[in-house]
């Protein structure tokens, strides 16, 4: 247990009364109406949005789950990273994503399904399903947070570390997690978007505080004689020395830790299956719930594209802590049990009573953070396009809010019951990334770059992929995917990835041939609007040649610049976390490509970008909520 002193809970005590309080001082404004509620009324400064996506990014499971493989192998956990926290996906945002999103002048993805694909029954099955799959991603987000809080809280709190039950039948770790979920419920419901940007904005100054003082802390201590005592030559290299991936090693005495090891032993599969997922990702974004958000509620599409490169930039910092960590626990590996509680024990042992309270309040902010955009962004999904299009398309705007209500709460009710029997961080974070999040990317793809691809291809595109990854959870599939791929794919993983993301990409590919694709007048406006690269020939010999040419132009530059923007990124990265190594041969090399790259950015991306404003949610995607529903989306 933490040595926590009256000044530790005195901090504690009244960060989480100041957040609350911003939540709902800002809950009168959030609702004006469903706009302000869910986009902050499409005013908010890029800035602020930024340092949201950057807050939503850091959460308490993933810092605890990512930093044990620092502590386990050392630099090499960098490459772990790759599964979910590099986050390559961000690069696509910032170069053309961010702005095509912007410019639709839509609420949700869902409803710019009705945007891309029109209003008859193929655009609203897209629709629903586009609803349905944001909702369960959502689900998978919430049951990893509740139990990645629960374990990272019982070593902070008094009497919830202890093996005696707090109240008999439930284990405290799930305790912690359902009060958690309370707090951050309260201020998350009351005050919409406006409470998750402000709120996490102050979260933000902690977080940083934390990596700061982490930091700090882990390159005072990492000189030479400690890591010559603490650690092997082979653990402060970024790559293996003898180049075969299968040949690191972690701690002997976590031999046992099955979900660990298995992902050790495939880590050269697995990186080439990860670094693929990180750029199909990206050519599929949006399909979580809660990125897209802060595309549409920027004020033009210049500010969508800048407020991406803010966010990266900030998200680098992260690197720095979860390798700080793992520097630091590697003096710690006696009093270390499981190595999700590296962080814990890292803080117990090097932070000074006083200052424990200020860093667990910056855990607290980063679980908080992440979890208020993910249910209000579903909360946006299930009021906008199920409640208000399928259930009562003529509630006034304050039934609306009162219904966002309820789905938040609701959606913390349904990861608190998913989380209740889950254990293990690794297991949860590894199906949503490489299984969940799968058979939602092919429709998603399609979407973007191919006129043909229809409502009905991304519906069933959408269903079947969500089925593949439901069906991996069952060991006996498992084994005869592994009767099929073996010995090709040994990696349960990249089997399973293949299987999911195959299954949905020939579904959707299929489904589009044998159906009729959008009609013309809807992917006219899509195309003129949207200006998308990809296989759009037919759409574009309806339209005016000298818009397509201007199209084209646009579109060459932002394919070419996506090269350097993704080496900035991932070279940022990589820097970032070399530095608490100090292998600063990696450290120069990174951060030279890195600038080579940004400068490169800098004069032919940042220097095009165009200011005008985005239009107003809904302005022409989406019909009054009392239009005939013969005339949506027309």
């Amino acid at each position: 247990m933490l040595g926590l002193g009256p000044i530790d809970f005195a901090v504690i005590i009244g960060y989480l009364l100041f957040v609350t309080l911003i939540g709902l001082m800002v809950s009168k404004k959030a609702t004006g109406s469903v706009e302000e509620y869910f986009l902050g009324g499409k005013n908010m400064p890029w800035y602020l949005l930024g340092i949201s996506g950057m807050a939503t990014f850091i959460d308490m499971g993933g810092t605890a789950y990512q930093s044990a493989w620092y502590y386990l192998i050392g630099a090499k956990g960098f490459w772990f990273c790759v599964e979910g926290a590099v986050a390559i996906l961000l690069s696509f945002q910032m170069i053309y994503v961010g702005k095509w999103l912007n410019r639709s002048g839509v609420m949700t993805n869902a409803e710019w399904m009705i945007f891309r694909f029109g209003g008859g029954k193929q655009g609203e099955s897209a629709r629903m399903l586009s609803a349905v799959a944001a909702l369960a991603i959502c689900a998978g987000f919430m049951t990893f947070f509740f139990v990645g809080s629960g374990k990272v809280l019982t070593t902070f709190l008094p009497y919830f570390n202890s093996p005696e039950p707090i109240i008999q039948g439930i284990s405290n770790q799930n305790l912690a997690a359902v009060l958690f979920f309370i707090l951050v419920g309260v201020y998350t419901i009351a005050s919409g978007f406006y409470g998750v940007v402000y709120t996490d904005f102050v979260q933000a100054f902690l977080i940083f505080f934390l990596i700061i003082y982490v930091a700090i802390k882990a390159f005072a201590v990492g000189t030479p004689e400690y890591f010559a005592a603490h650690a092997t030559p082979e653990m402060l290299s970024i790559f293996p020395s003898d180049g075969n991936w299968g040949s690191i090693h972690m701690p002997d005495k976590y031999h046992d830790v099955a979900s660990y090891v298995s992902k050790l032993k495939f880590l050269g599969f697995l990186l080439i299956a990860w670094l693929a997922n990180n750029v199909f990702q990206g050519l599929a974004t949006p399909f979580d719930t809660w990125t897209a958000q802060r595309y549409y509620a920027a004020k033009n599409e210049r500010e969508s594209s800048i407020l991406v490169a803010f966010w990266i930039f900030l998200w680098s910092f992260r690197f720095l802590l979860l390798a700080g960590i793992g520097v630091l626990a590697l003096g710690l590996s006696d009093k270390i049990g499981d190595p999700e509680h590296a962080m814990s024990v890292v803080i117990n042992e090097y932070v000074p009573v006083g200052v424990k309270g200020l860093l667990l309040a910056a855990l607290l902010a980063a679980g908080m953070s992440t979890m208020d955009s993910t249910v209000n962004s579903a909360g946006a999904y299930f009021v906008k396009d199920v409640y208000q299009r399928f259930i009562k398309p003529d509630a006034g705007m304050k039934h609306l809010v009162y219904v966002s209500y309820a789905i938040t709460f609701v959606m913390f009710v349904i990861g608190a019951v998913c989380g209740w029997f889950i254990k293990d961080i690794n297991s949860i974070w590894g199906w949503i990334i490489t299984g969940l999040f799968v058979g939602t990317l092919p429709p998603n793809i399609l979407k973007w770059y191919w006129w043909r691809a229809n409502g009905a291809s991304f519906a069933v595109g959408s269903v079947v992929g969500l089925l593949a990854a439901l069906l991996t959870t069952f060991e006996g599939f498992n084994v005869f995917l592994n009767t099929v791929f073996s010995p090709m794919f040994e990696s349960g993983t990249v089997q399973q990835y293949i299987f999911i993301f195959g299954s949905s990409m020939i579904a959707s590919i299929v489904t589009a041939y044998a159906t009729a694709p959008a009609p013309m007048d809807v992917l006219k406006k899509f195309y003129l609007k949207t200006k998308p690269f990809g296989l759009w020939w037919p759409v574009r010999m309806e339209c005016d040649p000298k818009v397509v040419e201007e199209t084209m132009r646009e579109s060459g530059r932002d394919i070419l610049l996506l090269f350097p923007a993704m080496t900035a990124h991932f070279t940022l990265f990589l820097g970032m976390s070399s530095i608490m190594f100090k292998q600063w041969r990696t450290v120069g090399i990174c951060f030279g490509i890195f600038a080579f790259c940004a400068l490169i950015l800098y004069k032919y991306w940042y220097k095009n970008l165009k200011t005008e404003p985005s239009a107003p949610a809904g302005n022409d995607s989406e019909p009054s909520p009392v239009a005939e529903p013969e005339k949506e989306g027309a």
